[in-house]
């Protein structure tokens, strides 16, 4: 329903109703000029009070437009300066939970953005579509939409603003006349748009959206009819046509349900169409039917009788100008047809932009730009908790967290607390973190203890940046998940990636992808596949913690495949300690090559001392083309001759490799290790040199590991140590003292 025309004829379909008793005329008015289409795209364009103001409004717009500048018009796709508009989203919901029904998800937001950002630059990926008799006039405008960055008293903010409505639906009058006043920002410094459940009240059509038009932000030479709609100026979209489906990933969890029913009308096109509206544009299309008159106003669209509500087929005619031109954006075309704006189309807006009120002061209005850095904003928050996900073998826990620091200033303290519903189990002070503003670390926090074996669930809370109070509470706290194994098993260790794995931790410095597990003819992998984008991105991929106290020495292998554009070499950290960020000696760079290559790297020197906690930690900086890099077999071998006092001892087992380790032991505690090819069930029998049987152990899927033994210093003798397996039986001597 919107007051477009493309040849003769009123350009305006519905009056601004001001008062209640308007409401008669309202209905009146849209059953003479509605477009009687039930359940095809309609929208509005808000104009003075009645039909004759309407109609001597246009005329005057046109001639004001056509004085102001003739070079302009002509010349307006010439990417100059970009012009930045920021923009502010008024989700009007129905009191849904967020990213349900109308309170859409801040994902679906950014959708939008991004595409009203290529369509008018011209970058959307469907140009090729435009038809060869199109393209040459087909333009962009140096125009960039930017969510607010601050709003009116200087507060940063995201653009968008969320308000409970109280109602399933809106009809047009009652939501300019009430929601508009509770949520408006300052039309001259930000262009309003409000996402909503609308109707149309005459029940003619489904209103998709509608928009204010310029000849109501004050223009000089034009008559002062509709003056006071500055209260309505701004663009409404249904909440049901908000976005692209395109941009949903079932697989990250980024859905958008409220464009589940929406198809033809579901690629963000709607808010692209008003937009044009909002700048100065009529509809391509005749709304009288007719192929004679001034049209819309540009020489660049060829008459058209009616709206394409027929698909996409370019060959359509309409009148005697040839092909009707269905992809442009103010006909009423499915979203998947439109993809131009023409010449003499971004010639009027950017006329508009540059001469009409509420549209030039809009032009890299305050909004657009950053909060003032004098101003002090404490914003602290937690992306998500990196650590732990398993503690094997203790009731100690080490936690590292991502925080972000979304303020002004810089974040150098803050106050951690692990809470179990109301009840505080642990708080610490966290000092010297220096984070600054606009960044994410990971913040290591330490050990804390007494979680005795099994799951946890726990809320991890940051609090008091800097001492003070946060700016921003709603991302302070995280529900974290963990386990603890009280198990035997020790380094060293085998991964073969045949499970998921719960024990190690993949993240990104842009929150886009993660080592996933992958498959190939069987055999299982890490995988970590990324698509092209304009930035480089960081990804990490980082062990569980290990005890390498027990450990006299130690080789690291590992099997490293890839397909790329270029070269690429993974960084290895060993991290022993809690450092700020896995910033640990970087122990090796391993190529990237088309073929499976194996790695190997001594860590002896972490062995055999205090190191207690260690992680591994893989590090890929990921260049902006495609690719794909595969990690697999990771083991971690024990040198088992720098045990024994003699090489000779060490003798080939017929079940594959193991070795008892110290030989002779000391004070009664001794450590077997198992390297094994494929996993095995094992079970492991002591006995004496009487044949007594002093211990007995049974382990399912061992692998590469090792388990600890003490019996007690008062232990003086020879030992047997057995090892029992399907293949047979193998023996080694432990000498005690």
């Amino acid at each position: 329903m919107m007051p477009g025309q493309k040849q003769g004829g009123a350009v305006f379909l519905l009056l601004m109703i001001f008062y209640k008793p308007a409401c008669i005329l309202l209905l009146l008015l849209e059953v003479l000029f509605a477009i009687r289409a039930m359940g095809q795209k309609n929208c509005v364009v808000l104009f003075p009070k009645t039909e004759r103001s309407q109609r001597k409004q246009a005329q005057d717009f046109e001639k004001w437009l056509e004085k102001k500048s003739e070079a302009a018009f002509q010349e307006a796709s010439s990417m100059e300066d970009t012009m930045l508009i920021p923009v502010v989203v008024h989700v009007i919901h129905n009191g849904e939970p967020y990213g349900m029904g109308g309170n859409l998800p801040d994902e679906q937001i950014f959708s939008q953005i991004r595409v009203i950002n290529e369509d008018f630059s011209r970058r959307n990926p469907d140009t090729l579509q435009t038809p060869d008799a199109f393209r040459s006039v087909a333009r962009g405008i140096p125009v960039r939409f930017v969510l607010a960055k601050q709003d009116p008293d200087g507060e940063p903010s995201n653009g968008i603003v969320r308000l409970d409505g109280g109602r399933a639906f809106w009809m047009q009058p009652e939501l300019d006349l009430t929601m508009k006043g509770l949520s408006r920002w300052n039309p001259d410094r930000y262009l309003n748009i409000w996402v909503a459940n609308i109707v149309s009240s005459s029940a003619e059509g489904k209103l998709l959206g509608y928009a204010s038009f310029p000849v109501q932000s004050g223009l000089d030479d034009l008559s002062d009819d509709g003056q006071e709609s500055e209260e309505q100026d701004g663009v409404v979209v249904h909440s049901e046509h908000f976005g692209s489906a395109e941009d949903e990933n079932e697989a990250a969890g980024i859905l958008f349900p409220s464009l589940a029913g929406s198809a033809g009308a579901n690629r963000g096109r709607t808010l692209t169409h008003e937009l044009g509206h909002f700048f100065g544009l009529y509809h391509t299309f005749n709304p009288e039917g007719l192929c004679r008159g001034p049209g819309d106003y540009c020489e660049d669209t060829p008459a058209q009788r009616n709206p394409n509500r027929q698909g996409c087929n370019h060959l359509r005619v309409s009148c005697e100008s040839g092909a009707m031109q269905i992809q442009n954006y103010m006909d009423y075309s499915p979203d998947e047809c439109m993809n131009l704006f023409t010449r003499d189309q971004t010639g009027r807006m950017k006329t508009v932009l540059q001469n009409s009120p509420r549209r030039w002061s809009l032009v890299n209005a305050i909004g657009a730009q950053d909060p003032s850095v004098s101003e002090r904003v404490l914003d602290a928050g937690i992306v998500s908790v990196a650590s732990p996900s398993v503690v094997h073998g203790s009731d100690t826990a080490v936690f590292v967290l991502n925080v972000e620091n979304k303020g002004t200033l810089e974040v150098n303290s803050l106050v951690f607390e692990l809470l179990r519903g109301q009840e505080v189990l642990h708080r610490q002070l966290l000092v010297n973190l220096r984070i600054p503003p606009n960044s994410v670390r990971a913040v290591s926090v330490g050990e804390v203890t007494g979680f005795g074996e099994g799951e946890h669930e726990i809320d991890v809370m940051v609090s008091s940046p800097n001492g003070e109070e946060d700016a921003d509470l709603s991302d302070n706290r995280k529900a974290h998940r963990f386990k603890v194994a009280y198990r035997k098993g020790q380094l060293p260790f085998g991964e073969r990636f045949d499970e998921l794995l719960s024990d190690w931790t993949s993240f990104s410095s842009e929150k886009r992808i993660s080592w996933e597990r992958g498959e190939e003819d069987g055999e299982y992998f890490f995988e970590l596949e990324h698509e092209e984008s304009d930035a480089q991105e960081e990804v990490w991929l980082v062990s569980p913690i290990f005890d390498f106290s027990v450990l006299a020495n130690g080789l690291l292998r590992f099997e490293l495949r890839g397909r790329q554009q270029e070269s690429l070499r993974m960084e290895i950290f060993v991290v022993s300690g809690f450092p700020e960020y896995y910033t640990g000696d970087i122990f090796d760079l391993a190529e990237v090559t088309a073929d499976w290559n194996g790695h190997l790297l001594d860590l002896s020197e972490f062995a055999n001392g205090e190191q207690r906690h260690v992680r591994l930690a893989f590090r890929l900086e990921l260049p902006a083309y495609a690719g794909v890099v595969q990690l697999d077999n990771l083991n971690f071998y024990e040198s088992y001759q720098r045990h024994t006092q003699r090489p000779d001892e060490l003798v080939e087992a017929p079940l594959g490799q193991f070795a008892v380790f110290p030989n002779p032991s000391v004070q009664g505690v001794f450590n077997l290790n198992f390297n094994y090819e494929a996993e095995k069930s094992v079970k492991v029998e002591v006995l004496d040199l009487a044949g007594r049987l002093l211990l007995r152990e049974e382990y399912g899927r061992v692998l590469n590991q090792t388990f600890r033994y003490e019996l007690g210093e008062e232990m003086q003798s020879i030992l047997i140590v057995r090892i029992i397996t399907e293949d047979g039986v193998a023996v080694r001597q432990v000498m005690m003292r």
